[in-house]
């Protein structure tokens, strides 16, 4: 919808990734969010939250958009390409800040359910990650299999060797 919405700062330390040292800082600046819409406020949050490393809020951006995004497709609605690899790039972002595999498990999912394959790039950078921070190999099976029946061969490919090593 377009209902106005205001975003207010945390006023607790964030979480930080490793790799970001910058120091939190709190402001009263106001944003204004009238005629953005949800996706675009929510990936907007997240990747600002990301470049200041504070994980906490990127990450709760990037739930709120999963659920709404999964919201949507259970409600029958088609959703955009777009919309789901710009969710699956900032996933994928995070689980690189965090070498959390809980986002790589979302990203595999949000395909799944939206029975759109990942792009050959976004194929081979899952596969990398995956090799690095371990998700669940459930996740990884359910998508090579819908990947399978839609002729989706470059994510097999690239996939299918992480699956045996996960199984292993």
């Amino acid at each position: 919808g377009r209902s106005p919405i205001s975003i207010i700062q945390q006023v607790h330390e964030p979480r930080r990734s490793e790799s970001q040292a910058l120091p939190f800082r709190i402001t009263n600046e106001i944003e204004n969010t009238d005629a953005a819409n949800l996706y675009d406020l929510l990936v907007g949050s997240a990747r600002r939250a990301l470049e200041d490393g504070d994980l906490t809020t990127a990450e709760g951006s990037a739930r709120s958009l999963l659920v709404a995004i999964r919201g949507n497709v259970a409600r029958g609605q088609s959703i955009d390409a777009g919309w789901v690899s710009g969710a699956v790039d900032l996933v994928l972002d995070l689980s690189a800040a965090s070498n959390d595999p809980v986002w790589i498990e979302r990203s595999l999912d949000l395909y799944t359910a939206t029975k759109k394959p990942m792009d050959a790039a976004t194929a081979t950078r899952v596969a990398e990650l995956a090799l690095r921070v371990r998700p669940a190999k459930t996740s990884l099976d359910a998508y090579l299999v819908m990947a399978r029946i839609l002729g989706d061969t470059a994510s097999v490919a690239a996939l299918s060797p992480v699956a045996a090593q996960l199984g292993g």
